[in-house]
């Protein structure tokens, strides 16, 4: 039997990632003055287009605070493209105006706003076995930890304190650039299968 329900717009679901989590450096703490270094844990999102739209955009909040993605509190990428940032999605072929149905994106969404100290940084290289040294590392380096699911596994701390916030994110799905549709998903720090 067929269902006559329609469909909305974009589905969009949370799924396991095996994207690595990074610590990235080396940053001036603005409160204590101290050097310090930023925790990027990453989650993907699997966007299911199912009508005719020709933008997708999102917005992140955490503690019912939007998050401001012209600074370093997140940052997006299309899983097919991971070197550049993008703060929407359009259609890749410039000669297209909608996305076609049924066409699925992956995007992966850089959580960074965790930051540890020198000695806590220190830890986590030396619990993974990552036998690089932090003196140089300077803001810009990246040095990859393990996978997301590994990570969450292994650390109760920045989880819990990720889960405590209630992070959510927005998408926003437009055609002829007026918003049509508005989907909240909730971030899903310890199991994403949830």
């Amino acid at each position: 039997m067929l269902s006559c329900k329609k469909k909305d717009p974009i589905e969009v679901k949370q799924i396991s990632t095996n994207e690595k989590v990074t610590i990235e450096g080396s940053y001036i703490e603005e409160k204590t003055l101290k050097r310090c270094f930023l925790l990027s844990i990453p989650v993907e999102f699997e966007i299911t287009i199912n009508s005719s739209i020709n933008s997708i955009s999102w917005i992140y909040y955490i503690d019912r605070r939007v998050l401001d993605k012209d600074y370093f509190d997140f940052e997006v990428y299309n899983k097919i493209d991971k070197t550049k940032q993008i703060f929407k999605i359009v259609p890749k072929d410039s000669t297209d105006t909608i996305f076609p149905i049924n066409q699925k994106i992956n995007l992966l969404i850089k959580n960074k706003r965790h930051l540890l100290s020198e000695q806590e940084t220190k830890e986590l290289l030396k619990k993974y076995h990552i036998f690089k040294s932090i003196d140089n590392l300077k803001s810009g380096d990246i040095i990859k930890l393990v996978s997301c699911d590994k990570f969450r596994e292994d650390n109760n701390e920045p989880i819990n304190d990720y889960e405590k916030s209630g992070d959510k994110i927005y998408f926003l799905a437009r055609i002829r650039g007026q918003e049509n549709f508005r989907l909240r998903q909730r971030i899903e720090w310890y199991d994403v299968n949830m």
